[in-house]
């Protein structure tokens, strides 16, 4: 396949098949029905889960040297997207409707013999989570048609503990938001908040009020209000939520352009107070406490992964051996690294997951003849999460007679949590 950000791999696999062998024992499937209530009402927009759910949920699997939790729960194509310090995830799968012929995207939470689909919000037709708390809320956005009278797009909370799904709103002035990152302790969420007349989009700050039992939203300060930059190259939070990084506009060029730079929010005497950390513009997706963040950086065409820290050193990640682009997903307090690989554009190969510590770039070691991979996120536990192509024995046929040699396997891409039992090699 080849390809480079993740909208292109996610699309790919769900069209280039590549086989991935499980010689190592035959997969077993649970099929778990989940059965839901209604929920409470929410403080703005809710709207309760489906009721009886029924598909299969997990497999477990362990290969030497680490265990292996996939997420069974499509018949074509999921992904873990982001996981919390107890091993709960976050992810996509898709689901086909009764006449098999339309494919379309739900988004569930799994954790334990727990597995839920996350509601759309009341009056949106999308919905899209990007981050995990501790405690289970799952931030990201809703949106619905382009020019819709009330808004087309808005920042979300999802909690798993109520089932009560949150329209946050936005800054005061501005018609759409869009939610990015939330704190471990489920507190602080952050992303964009966006307006017109003139174009603005800021960073933006939802905090958790215990007293009013509502997300009170903070437009950051930045140089300018436009900073288009936002919308790919995300506004993160540290998990103590004392930190907020995002790259914003420092200028205006020629032809249209804008430059961004990356900077950081530090949370002091109830005031966000904004430092320049380097004149890079990157794609961020996670920071630690101590402010060191991963992402990818344009060096000089194509996205390579790195890490920054807070002296704005950037180090570029090395590739695995033949690739020529890639993006770092994921950091822990360790400094351990994880994200994806790509291959030069073209019908061989793929993207494969890596795990990047001690200034090596190493596989994630999933299975041997794994022929693409990917990999979101990393808890402190060590524990990686995100997507892999699975192949599945061919099946007996109804009569329950031994599969014939013209029957082929099962291929699908699935959701997993990775988690070590020893050092990779």
């Amino acid at each position: 396949m080849g390809g480079s950000w993740r909208s292109e791999l996610q699309s790919s696999t769900r069209n280039v098949r590549m086989p991935l062998r499980l010689d190592l024992l035959a997969l077993f499937v649970l099929i778990t029905p989940t059965g839901l209530s209604a929920c409470s009402p929410a403080t703005t927009e809710d709207e309760a889960p489906p009721q009886n759910a029924q598909y299969a949920d997990a497999t477990d699997v362990a290969p030497d040297g680490f265990s292996l939790h996939l997420f069974d729960n499509s018949t074509t194509f999921s992904q873990v997207l982001a996981m919390n310090a107890r091993g709960a995830v976050i992810g996509t799968r898709e689901v086909i409707d009764q006449s098999k012929t339309v494919l379309s995207s739900k988004h569930f939470y799994s954790e334990g013999e727990k597995t839920i689909d996350i509601p759309l919000l009341k009056g949106y037709t999308n919905l899209e989570v990007q981050a995990l708390s501790d405690d289970g809320k799952a931030a990201g956005f809703a949106s619905r048609g382009i020019g819709h009278p009330q808004g087309s797009l808005t920042a979300i909370v999802w909690d798993q503990a109520t089932g009560v799904l949150t329209n946050l709103g936005h800054a005061p002035g501005d018609n759409a938001s869009h939610a990015q990152d939330i704190s471990a302790d489920g507190t602080r969420i952050t992303g964009y908040s966006t307006g017109a007349n003139p174009p603005r989009m800021r960073p933006c700050v939802w905090t958790w009020n215990p007293e009013t039992r509502h997300w009170d939203a903070q437009v950051l300060s930045t140089i300018y209000d436009n900073n288009p930059y936002l919308l790919t190259s995300r506004a993160i939070v540290c998990p103590n939520g004392q930190r907020v990084a995002a790259c914003i506009t420092v200028g205006f060029l020629p032809g249209g352009g804008v430059d961004s730079s990356l900077f950081v929010w530090e949370f002091d005497d109830g005031k966000w107070i904004r430092q320049p950390v380097c004149d890079e513009q990157m794609r961020l997706r996670d920071m630690t406490n101590d402010g060191v963040m991963a992402g990818a950086i344009s060096a000089p065409a194509v996205p390579k992964p790195c890490r920054v820290g807070l002296d704005g050193k950037v180090v570029q990640i090395d590739l695995l051996d033949g690739d020529v682009s890639g993006e770092a997903w994921g950091v822990n307090a360790a400094g351990t690294v994880v994200g994806f690989s790509d291959d030069p554009r073209g019908p061989i190969g793929g993207p494969q997951a890596f795990i990047w510590r001690d200034g090596k770039t190493r596989p994630l070691p999933l299975f041997k003849d794994s022929k693409y991979s990917a990999a979101y996120t990393i808890n402190e536990l060590g524990e990686v999460g995100g997507l892999v192509d699975v192949t599945f024995p061919a099946r007996p046929s109804a009569n329950n007679t031994a599969p014939t040699e013209a029957a082929e396997p099962l291929i699908k891409t699935l959701g997993f949590r990775w988690s070590p039992t020893a050092k990779p090699n």
